[in-house]
């Protein structure tokens, strides 16, 4: 198998949910860019960091609670700029449960700006398929500021990551936490990270529904952090 192509098997041990699907990702991502020598570990010595821009999944099918499946992560080559993953959970069969994509960036530690890096993820034995037919674009901006706070949530410190700012999937919780009065199944979630939000910040959360289709921001004193697009 491809070098860039990566997998491992897993059991899910937990409910199937945003947070926990973005976790694994999370995870399974880690762990390639380890094998890799591309982890975060390597980078600090560059002044390096990943931060994640935008993340989307589409759930086809609930994998059983103990069930042992196959998660599998791979990258795109680079322009340098951005740099996108792809992720997919299957069964030992190879049924596809859940598929999805992410795009990444990287950033200069002391300068917090976007690094232009020439030799990561530039070339390589690379896994050509995509998940999804469109790109992973922005979420288009909606108008909020007729809607009230629906959720609150103060950054606690297990939230945090090793970039010191909220975790990328502790905003997925969140999100879950907002749409938690929906009893239909969800069909696919896209999240958009605006600003990093670190430590004791409150995030503030709207939310507004277009029939089978719920946009939320999250803001820190009213200036958006995130934003997220969930089909039902």
């Amino acid at each position: 198998m491809k070098k860039l192509y990566f997998t491992k098997q897993i059991t899910i041990d937990n409910k199937i949910s945003s947070f926990y699907i973005l976790d694994l990702f999370q995870d399974i991502a880690g762990d390639h860019a380890e094998y890799l020598k591309i982890d975060s570990k390597n980078l600090i010595k560059r002044n390096l960091m990943w931060v994640v821009v935008r993340n989307r999944f589409e759930l086809i099918k609930t994998p059983s609670l103990n069930e042992k499946v196959i998660l599998a992560t791979w990258p795109h080559k680079t322009n340098r700029i951005e740099f996108d993953r792809e992720y997919c959970i299957t069964s030992l069969d190879g049924d596809v449960y859940i598929k999805g994509d992410s795009k990444w960036c990287l950033l200069d530690i002391n300068t917090k700006k976007i690094a232009l890096v020439k030799d990561i993820l530039n070339d390589g034995d690379f896994y050509d398929k995509y998940n999804f037919n469109t790109p992973l674009k922005p979420i288009p901006n909606k108008e909020f500021s007729s809607f009230n706070y629906i959720y609150e949530k103060i950054v606690s410190e297990d939230q945090i990551d090793v970039n010191n700012h909220l975790n990328n999937a502790e905003y997925a919780k969140m999100i879950d936490e907002c749409i938690k009065f929906i009893n239909k199944p969800i069909k696919l979630v896209e999240i958009n990270y605006i600003k990093e939000t670190k430590y004791q910040q409150k995030l503030s959360f709207k939310l507004i529904n277009e029939e089978n289709v719920y946009y939320l921001e999250g803001y820190v004193d009213n200036v958006v952090h995130v934003r997220a697009k969930v089909v039902i």
